[in-house]
């Protein structure tokens, strides 16, 4: 366990040299935090009350706290195992002694980390400075809130190792790529509360993962659902994502050839 807790500080403190990337990507997450939130408050003022359960100021720190999220989650453009797969170089990460899956996991727990301070907490403060964003005033509800972020990290490393792995049998991962980034844009709610769409496209929605990464947590904070519920979803989806990821990696480690054996 002391291995993976040093990789995932490693990883924690590396997310702090890249200053001038952080400032940019405040600067594009407040662009569309201010743009998805305009839209939503013009829908609002064209009705008198709620839109599927959600208020106008729930709504808008919907959109802000996705913002902040975006990061934390790096629901899009990870490919590092992608890449050392393609190179090879994935050979010397299998002959360290110390499981695969949990080295990348704890290096994404701790980049994570790093994130929620960096990316996550001034988006959020951004956007409350510039819409008076409304938050709860209980602290169990920022810890059960927190708690269901971190089971959401866990759900989108899950998911993006294993498309990662599917580099072993395609010669080209930019087309994963493009069709991972809409099923996540489309169904963890990143665009709006999932309530919003028609029914049977919800119920497509609660049958997939990705109601795990946004949608699930802005629901605990909002207090729309039972934390313990969304916990249960959440570690469920951990657990059957990273079992398949694990027998996925058993197949293609013996399809795995490299130069020179």
């Amino acid at each position: 366990m002391r291995v993976y807790i040093e990789l995932a500080r490693r990883s924690f403190a590396q997310q702090f040299a890249y200053r001038e990337a952080t400032l940019a990507g405040l600067f594009t997450n407040s662009v569309f935090g201010i743009m998805l939130a305009s839209v939503f408050l013009g829908l609002y003022q064209s009705r008198s009350g709620p839109v599927a359960g959600w208020s106008a100021d729930e709504t808008v720190r919907y959109v802000w706290i996705n913002q902040s999220l975006l990061m934390v989650l790096f629901v899009w453009g990870w490919w590092e195992v992608a890449q050392t797969i393609r190179t090879g170089a994935i050979v010397t990460d299998l002959l360290k002694p110390i499981d695969y899956y949990a080295y990348w996991m704890a290096r994404d727990v701790g980049r994570a980390g790093a994130q929620l301070i960096i990316r996550g907490m001034p988006t959020l403060a951004i956007g409350w400075v510039l819409f008076h964003l409304q938050f709860p005033t209980s602290p169990v509800r920022w810890v059960e809130f927190l708690v269901s972020i971190f089971f959401a990290v866990l759900v989108s490393f899950a998911f993006r190792f294993l498309i990662n792995l599917a580099t072993f049998w395609t010669i080209d991962y930019r087309g994963l790529s493009y069709a991972s980034i809409v099923l996540v844009n489309l169904f963890s709610g990143l665009l709006l509360p999932l309530t919003f769409f028609p029914a049977w496209l919800l119920t497509i929605a609660n049958l997939l993962p990705f109601r795990s990464l946004m949608m699930l947590p802005n629901e605990v904070l909002a207090g729309h659902r039972s934390p313990w519920s969304a916990y249960g979803l959440q570690i469920f989806w951990v657990v059957a994502l990273s079992a398949l990821a694990q027998l996925v990696m058993k197949r293609a480690e013996k399809k795995l050839v490299v130069q020179g054996g």
